[in-house]
């Protein structure tokens, strides 16, 4: 290999080691014409609702964005506390909020509580080729009212991801980095409390 071929070659493969970001937010799916005057105050922060058609990759979602879920709330103004279980129905099984309409949704609200947030986890994606590392995360997030229903919708996806010959070597790390945009995503265009 000639010197000049090696330093473009060196230089390509540099440039491909470097860790590719993206990410993407976007304006809140939904948000109720009254959010304003509901007055929320105080989130209640459910456990994570995996939402995955392909569950496979284990992961312990409530350790991954419960914490996160937390400070982007209390980052807006808003007073969060998270919560490990979710209620039990009537008849006394747990409820799944992936099997639920909006409608009762709401009725996840602790007493006490304005509101609760869910981020449903809809997709977990790691693909690995050649020179090549990616992972990626989808999710929504809904903020729901016991008086109102829900109020505020927003999807989030956070992606991270390396090239070239480290390509795959710090794994943890992406996954990290994924969970952490993804998060930050969801809530990004939750209205701040004023």
């Amino acid at each position: 290999m000639k010197p000049k071929h090696w330093l473009a070659t060196a230089g390509l493969s540099a440039l491909y080691a470097l860790f590719l970001v993206s990410c993407a937010s976007q304006p809140p799916a939904y948000l109720d014409a009254g959010f304003e005057g509901y007055g929320i105050e105080e989130v209640a922060v459910l456990p994570i609702v995996d939402r995955r058609l392909d569950s496979s990759f284990e992961v312990d979602l409530d350790a991954e964005f419960q914490d996160q879920v937390h400070d982007r709330l209390e980052a807006k103004g808003y007073r969060a506390v998270v919560f490990t279980r979710l209620p039990r129905s009537e008849s006394g099984q747990t409820v799944n909020p992936a099997e639920m309409t909006e409608a009762e949704l709401a009725t996840l609200v602790p007493d006490g509580f304005d509101a609760a947030a869910l981020l449903f986890v809809d997709d977990i994606l790691s693909d690995y080729k050649v020179m090549y590392y990616r992972f990626k995360v989808e999710a929504t997030a809904v903020l729901v009212s016991a008086g109102a229903g829900t109020v505020w919708k927003g999807k989030g996806v956070g992606s991270w991801g390396e090239a070239g010959l480290l390509s795959g070597a710090f794994q943890s790390t992406d996954r990290d980095m994924a969970y952490v945009l993804c998060a930050s995503n969801a809530f990004d265009s939750l209205p701040e409390r004023e």
